[in-house]
């Protein structure tokens, strides 16, 4: 039976030390729910005029919601973790947001802006217009070493975090640097 790692769960920061909400062996093919950038729930037609962002309860920063902690049995600190993402299934709608002096036409928003659009068929559609996509894992980490202190999710480091390489989709291989006992990987 294929273990399922919930996404009711989450972490808004990697820290050296974190409870880990689930075990897994190496080798072990896993299955991770993971939510959406900022983990909100829209109903298909909504459309919002503020910001839509997930703050950290401690520190009140935007990050991004990241599933996890999971301990790998066996990963011992200097081991380098190595996942295999298989497949990507993706939710039926997904958002754009667009936000003052966010991207590169922010300087020319006044106000922010989120839109809801379906998703069917590896397409996100806005209206008449079917635009191809293709699914990535954006943020994918493991605990930090002791001595480099934590890091929200929106952060990329050495440890991981939001890297948001598109080249991390179905069939890609990422290595992360084991630092802490189990690697404590989210992503």
């Amino acid at each position: 039976m294929l273990k399922t790692i919930s996404n009711k769960t989450a972490i808004f920061k990697f820290k050296p030390q974190m409870e880990p909400v689930e075990r897994v062996v190496p080798g072990e093919i896993f299955r991770v729910i993971t939510n959406g950038c900022y983990a909100e729930e829209f109903a298909p037609d909504d459309e919002f005029t503020s910001e839509v962002v997930n703050r950290d309860e401690e520190t009140s920063e935007a990050e991004i919601t990241t599933t996890g902690p999971i301990f790998v049995e066996g990963a011992e600190v200097g081991d380098i973790l190595k996942v295999k993402i298989l497949n990507i299934n993706l939710s039926s709608q997904g958002f754009v947001e667009i936000a003052p002096n966010q991207g590169v036409l922010g300087h020319k928003v006044k106000e922010a802006r989120t839109k809801i659009l379906p998703i069917k068929d590896q397409q996100c559609y806005m209206g008449d217009i079917s635009i191809p996509i293709r699914p990535m894992v954006g943020v994918i980490g493991v605990a930090p070493a002791n001595e480099e202190g934590e890091f929200g999710t929106s952060t990329p480091w050495k440890h991981g975090g939001n890297i948001d390489v598109t080249d991390i989709t179905e069939s890609s291989v990422v290595y992360l640097p084991v630092q802490q006992k189990g690697a404590l990987l989210g992503l």
